[in-house]
């Protein structure tokens, strides 16, 4: 699929706390009629953790990968954030 935009991948309300998924899709490349995932969003309750890698529109230059965890407070209770393979995977995990 080639698609640009921003799309809800998960949504669950059984847990204790909401969560959610969302993807953000640009040109993989100006010259590729193809779409790559260059950021994801999970939301747990009123926290949320980024990884960001998209290029400014019209740029090809690849920038660094940018990480955040957004809290309100403490980590909302049952979410756990593990970083595996230096860097290069994270799982997010909540109850």
């Amino acid at each position: 699929m080639f698609a640009i935009s921003v799309f809800m991948y998960a949504r669950a309300h059984a847990f204790v706390s909401r969560f959610q998924v969302q993807v953000i899709q640009q040109n993989c490349t100006s010259e590729t009629p193809a779409s790559c995932t260059c950021a994801v969003a999970v939301r747990s309750g009123d926290d949320v953790f980024l990884i960001d890698k998209c290029r400014s529109v019209g740029s090809d230059d690849v920038p660094p990968t940018t990480i955040a965890v957004l809290l309100n407070g403490d980590l909302n209770p049952g979410t756990r954030i593990f970083n595996k393979e230096d860097g290069h995977k994270w799982e997010v995990c909540a109850k």
